[in-house]
C-alpha cells in the first residue's frame, strides 16, 4: 500500500486526539482498524438506473477498531456493474466527531483516493438542518476508474471524541462525467445527486447572518429581491477561489435598484449598526489605488454599510439615506467584530483591509498592510500600543513603525519589523528553545538580501540572496525569473 494514503487521511480532515489507548497511525494500522469488523458496515444497496442512494445510519453502534485505539464505522457499497464514463459523486453530512473519512475496497491493495472536497455552502431538504452545531458536510467525487465493477468499497469515518451525535446523513451515486473534461463544481454535484436547496430563510439561519434577515424583512425589502441577493452570496462564495502566492479570484454584484426605497435609518434603528461602513471618499481612493484603475464616475460614488455578505449602498448626499442597491460578495464583514479584549485587530484578506480596535471601538484602518512591497494606505492611524489577532500581535511603535510578533504557546516563533508601515530590516524565526529557524533581510515590504533557513540543528538548510523581492542567481549576479523555493517568512493577510 501507498504511504501517501496516510497522508491523504490526515490531509482530508481535522483529527482530535482520542482519549483512549493512543495507537501510531500507520497505513498498516488504519487498514486493520477499518477491515477488522466487516458487520460494522451496514450494506447500502443502489438503485435506479444512476445507481444512487441516500439514507442515514447511526455510527458508533457496532465498530471496527484497532488494539482498542482507532474506532471505525460507516457504511459499504458494491460498485456498479456499468462503470463506463461515470465518476462517484456524494454529499454527507457527519457529526464532528467523526469528521475523518475515506473509502478502501473491502479487500486486496489500498489506492490512493479521495484527494479534496468541497465545502457545502448551502443546506439541503431532508438531509441537513439550519444552525446545527459541530457537524462537517462536504460534496466530493472521485473518478470512476478507482472503482472495480461488482466489487466492494468501504467508506469509513473514524471516531476522534465521544460524541450523543452519531447521525450521518448521505446522498452518493455514480453520474456521467462533465461535459469537455471540466472539472465538477458545486451545481454539478447538486444536479446530479437531485439535492434540493432549503429555502431562503434556512440559507440565511445557516449562514448566520444578519444581512440575510434584514433582507427577508418584508417592512424593507420584496421576498424576490431578498431571494434573489440571498442566492447571489452564494453564487459569489463559489466562484471565489484562492492561488499560489495569496493572490485570489472572486466576484462581487451589485443588482438593479431596490424598487421598495427603504430606508437605512430605520434598518439601522431595528437591526443595529453596520458591521462596516466605507465611505464614498474612502471608496475612491481604495478605487484609486489599485493597478490600473482611477476613479469611479460620480454616479457611482456610494456609500456602503456592510451587514456581513450584504452591502447596503446609499446616496452620500441623501439625507433620506434610502438604500438604492444590496451588494453582495463572498466576504463576511461580521468577522470583523472585536471580541471583549483589549487592543485587537482583524483583516478581510480579499478587500485588502485590516482595521484596529481599542475596548471595542474602531481606532485604526488601513488597506495593503502586510502585502508585500505595496504601499499601505492610511485611512486612519491607529494609537501606538499592541493589537492582537490570537497568536499574531501587531505592537505598533508610532511613525510607521510596527513590529509583528508570532506566538506559539506564549512564546515568540516569528518577529518582523516595519518602517512606513511596511515589512523593513530583519526578519527572525525560532524554534520552541529559542534557537534560529530563519533569518531574512526586508526593504519596503519586499524581501532583499539575505534569506537563511536553519535546522533545529542549527545548521543551515537553506541560504538564497534576493533583490526587491527576487530571488538573486549568485552566478550570473541577476534576478532570477520565478518565485524562489526559500520558505519566504513573509506576513500573510488572513481571509476571514
Amino acid at each position: 500500500m501507498k504511504a501517501s494514503f496516510a497522508l491523504l487521511c490526515c490531509l482530508l480532515a481535522p483529527i482530535a486526539m482520542l482519549a483512549q489507548e493512543e495507537v501510531e497511525r500507520t497505513p498498516e494500522t488504519m487498514i486493520a482498524g477499518v477491515r477488522a469488523n466487516l458487520a460494522a458496515y451496514e450494506k447500502i444497496k443502489l438503485s435506479g438506473a444512476s445507481s444512487s442512494a441516500s439514507f442515514k445510519i447511526k455510527l458508533g453502534e457496532t465498530t471496527s477498531s484497532y488494539k482498542g485505539g482507532l474506532v471505525f464505522d460507516g457504511f459499504r457499497i458494491t460498485a456498479p456493474e456499468d462503470l463506463e464514463g461515470r465518476d462517484f459523486v456524494w454529499y454527507f453530512n457527519a457529526p464532528g466527531a467523526w469528521s475523518t473519512w475515506y473509502v478502501v475496497p473491502v479487500s486486496g491493495d489500498v489506492e490512493d483516493a479521495f484527494r479534496n472536497w468541497l465545502n457545502a455552502d448551502k443546506i439541503y431538504q431532508g438531509l441537513d438542518v439550519a444552525g446545527e452545531k459541530d457537524r462537517f458536510r462536504a460534496l466530493q467525487t472521485l473518478d470512476g476508474s478507482y472503482f472495480k465493477p461488482g466489487r466492494d468499497y468501504i467508506f469509513w469515518f473514524q471516531q476522534n471524541k465521544e460524541t450523543k451525535d452519531t447521525e450521518l446523513r448521505v446522498t452518493l451515486g455514480f453520474a456521467a462525467k462533465p461535459a469537455d473534461d471540466k472539472e465538477w463544481g458545486h451545481a454539478g454535484v447538486e444536479k446530479a445527486l437531485k439535492l434540493k436547496p432549503a429555502g431562503a430563510a434556512q440559507q440565511v439561519k445557516e449562514l448566520g447572518s444578519r444581512g440575510g434577515r434584514i433582507l427577508l424583512d418584508q417592512a424593507f425589502f420584496s421576498k424576490g429581491y431578498a431571494e434573489g441577493r440571498i442566492d447571489d452570496v452564494f453564487f459569489n462564495k463559489r466562484q471565489t477561489s484562492w492561488t499560489r502566492g495569496g493572490y485570489f479570484v472572486t466576484i462581487e454584484m451589485s443588482c438593479p435598484p431596490c424598487r421598495t426605497e427603504p430606508s437605512l435609518a430605520k434598518i439601522r434603528a431595528k437591526y443595529g449598526d453596520a458591521d462596516f461602513v466605507q465611505s464614498a471618499e474612502e471608496h475612491d481612493k481604495v478605487y484609486g489605488s489599485r493597478e490600473g484603475k482611477g476613479k469611479p464616475d460620480k454616479e457611482d460614488r456610494v456609500v456602503t454599510h456592510f451587514y456581513d455578505y450584504f452591502g447596503f449602498e446609499i446616496d452620500p448626499n441623501d439625507p433620506a439615506e434610502t438604500v438604492l442597491r444590496v451588494r453582495t460578495q463572498a466576504n463576511d464583514f461580521s468577522k470583523l467584530q472585536p471580541p471583549d479584549a483589549d487592543g485587537h485587530f482583524a483583516q478581510i484578506g480579499m478587500k485588502n483591509l485590516t482595521v484596529f480596535y481599542k475596548d471595542k471601538k474602531e481606532v485604526g484602518r488601513m488597506y495593503f498592510f502586510t502585502e508585500g512591497g505595496k504601499v499601505p494606505l492610511l485611512i486612519q492611524e491607529p494609537p501606538v500600543g499592541q493589537y492582537r489577532n490570537e497568536d499574531e500581535v501587531l505592537d505598533y511603535q508610532g511613525g510607521g513603525r510596527w513590529l509583528l510578533l508570532d506566538m506559539e504557546d506564549h512564546q515568540v516563533v516569528r518577529r518582523i519589523p516595519f518602517a512606513n508601515h511596511r515589512m523593513e530590516g530583519l526578519a527572525e524565526g525560532f524554534y520552541s528553545d529559542g534557537s534560529p529557524s530563519f533569518k531574512a533581510s526586508y526593504k519596503a515590504g519586499e524581501l532583499h538580501g539575505e534569506a537563511v533557513q536553519y535546522s533545529e540543528e542549527g545548521k543551515v538548510v537553506k541560504r538564497q540572496r534576493f533583490r526587491d523581492g527576487e530571488p538573486v542567481d549568485e552566478s550570473e549576479g541577476a534576478p532570477k525569473k520565478g518565485p524562489s523555493k526559500t520558505a519566504e517568512p513573509k506576513v500573510k493577510p488572513k481571509a476571514l
